[in-house]
């Protein structure tokens, strides 16, 4: 089954409708696509990761799929790219 999630990235003014499936990909591959969409186009690239939460502030494991996350239907996921600007 899939289902729609709802991505926010930190500081766009944008947000973003995604199709998943419970048991794959990861929260962190998901991350990685939808940066595609993000940094380096509306936001500047930085040197470190993401930290990714729940609509609860909950802190979430980029190596879980959704699943095991305990994302469903119409959940947010929100997005912080972490670490300093890179200069272009």
């Amino acid at each position: 089954m899939i289902f729609p999630l709802t991505v926010v990235w930190e500081g766009d003014f944008f947000a973003q409708v995604i199709i998943a499936m419970p048991d794959s990909p990861t929260i962190g591959e998901l991350a990685d696509q939808y940066a595609n969409w993000v940094v380096g186009v509306r936001l500047p690239a930085r040197d470190g990761g993401y930290e990714i939460r729940n609509e609860a502030g909950e802190l979430l494991d980029p190596a879980q799929n959704c699943e095991e996350a305990g994302l469903g239907y119409g959940d947010i996921l929100r997005v912080k790219q972490l670490g300093n600007v890179v200069a272009a």
